[in-house]
């Protein structure tokens, strides 16, 4: 028996729960050392149980469970580090938080750490609870670049992926991105299927049946100047102005890339947009 048990300790926020029964409920962690878990917390819903204290969606906690092989891994302690308060009373920085915890629900799989990922998410959310609306938007933007690089998922934005015509990259230094002749008003091909960008002299012959999306050369810019961090975030992301046009078109881009991917459309982005409008 003790060979099929074992006690587990890890950082993790909390992404979904599920009631179960009367008085317990099913949580889903993305965790620091173990990615995303989920963990049957036995009582957590009474009021007065010794170690277990209500795990409120984004969350950040220290947790310990009991490693089961033959059933559902069991919540046994849990200590609230942040429950981040001042993020539960502003409607548009919540539905922020509802999308990072969604994304990280349905782009990753269960059981699969990914430490720098975890990191990110955590900062993400501490940055958000302090930030002004349009700064905040950015740093979702920046999250959701990175993630997919961590992911696996970035799309190659430095050349044609067919011919390898090279595409000039996003200045670090870069304040402003409008839709202008010096960032480009000339459309190219994004290829879902193979996550590259497609010059227009290899676009007429390149077959693409599963789906391919028009877009400026400025998206490809940012998702790279995005992507690029040293640290969690890029010290000069907080100067980073990005136009509305270009807010709306890199935000229906990555929409559509992230549908390919999972096979869902993600109910947050749409929120993001009205509230911050």
């Amino acid at each position: 028996m003790e060979n099929e048990m074992s006690f587990r300790k890890t950082q993790a926020i909390t992404i979904n729960q599920k009631d179960y029964r009367e008085s317990s409920q099913i949580l889903t962690f993305y965790t620091q050392d173990f990615g995303k878990i989920i963990l049957l917390a036995r009582g957590i819903k009474r009021p007065k149980h010794r170690s277990l204290s209500p795990a409120d969606l984004f969350s950040y906690s220290e947790i310990i469970f009991l490693e089961r092989l033959q059933s559902i891994n069991l919540l046994t302690e849990i200590t609230i580090k942040d429950n981040f308060l001042s993020l539960r009373s502003d409607l548009s920085k919540l539905t922020q938080i509802f999308y990072i915890i969604e994304f990280l629900n349905e782009l990753t799989d269960f059981n699969e750490p990914n430490q720098p990922l975890f990191n990110l998410a955590l900062e993400t959310i501490r940055l958000i609870s302090r930030a002004s609306i349009p700064l905040a938007e950015i740093y979702i933007f920046s999250f959701e670049a990175q993630a997919l690089k961590e992911l696996g998922f970035m799309p190659n934005t430095f050349a044609c992926g067919v011919c390898a015509k090279s595409f000039p990259q996003a200045d670090h230094q870069a304040r402003w991105v409008r839709p202008t002749k010096e960032v480009g008003n000339e459309r190219i091909k994004f290829s879902f299927r193979d996550g590259y960008i497609i010059c227009r002299s290899c676009d007429p012959t390149h077959q693409d049946e599963l789906g391919s999306i028009e877009v400026s050369p400025g998206v490809m810019k940012l998702m790279s100047l995005l992507s690029r961090s040293d640290r969690v975030f890029s010290p000069n992301i907080d100067r980073l102005k990005i136009s509305k046009t270009m807010r709306s078109e890199l935000r229906n881009f990555i929409n559509k890339y992230i549908i390919y991917i999972t096979g869902n459309e993600l109910n947050s982005p749409s929120g993001i947009v009205k509230c911050n409008d």
